[in-house]
């Protein structure tokens, strides 16, 4: 488990600076497969969860939309998905019920997930982005540190009171039908959170943890 370690010299004037827009609800987090890949955690990110995805599906229904992939695509997340997709009326549906199969709603929380659920307790940030459909930060936020109100559809908003919102902008393991795999589906992803992430974006500091590109 990752242990925190005093710095022997002082923090830099970027550090200051967040520091003082945490101090005033002035940050978002927006969180990646990253976050979640440290132990211990360890769940996997994009290129390995499309290799575990292709190794599952290679020989079942999918397995001519996958034999069509070449061997750089088969760690292609999107390509992946795509392809098990496209091989029947059901194979979106069997695919995300496939995922809730894996541990992504029993994996240990890491420190990185503490220290969110830590934040939205103290009142220091009000919006977490989140494209991981594990359930680490809201089994975290218990207790003395229940701070965050888990957001995937739009009812959602309207509950948790003054806690702060951890938006899961690619849906959540606890609901299959919700998670977000596919082109098709990225490209068109659900309006509910949309004016929550325009005004995060417009009006705090971002700071992205756990993502490899945007």
């Amino acid at each position: 488990m990752f242990r925190p370690e005093l710095i022997g010299q002082a923090a830099s004037a970027e550090v200051e600076l967040l520091r003082g827009k945490l101090a005033n609800q002035r940050v978002t987090f927006m969180i990646g497969a990253g976050l979640s890949k440290s132990s211990p955690t360890d769940l996997p990110v994009a290129g390995e969860l499309a290799i575990r995805l292709y190794q599952q599906f290679e020989n079942t229904f999918a397995a001519e939309a996958l034999a069509k992939l070449g061997p750089e695509a088969r760690s292609n997340l999107l390509a992946v998905a795509d392809a098990i997709a496209s091989s029947g009326t059901t194979a979106l549906r069997i695919l995300q019920d496939y995922l809730t199969t894996m541990a992504f709603d029993n994996a240990s929380p890491n420190f990185s997930h503490r220290a969110l659920a830590v934040l939205c307790a103290e009142d220091l940030t009000r919006t977490i982005l989140s494209t991981n459909y594990d359930t680490c930060i809201e089994r975290t936020s218990t207790g003395v540190w229940d701070g965050s109100h888990a957001c995937v559809i739009d009812i959602d908003l309207q509950e948790g009171g003054k806690k702060g919102k951890l938006l899961k902008l690619h849906g959540c393991v606890r609901r299959a039908t919700t998670m977000l795999i596919t082109t098709e589906q990225l490209m068109h992803p659900p309006s509910w959170a949309s004016p929550y992430v325009e005004v995060a974006v417009a009006t705090n500091a971002v700071v992205i943890v756990g993502i490899g590109s945007i």
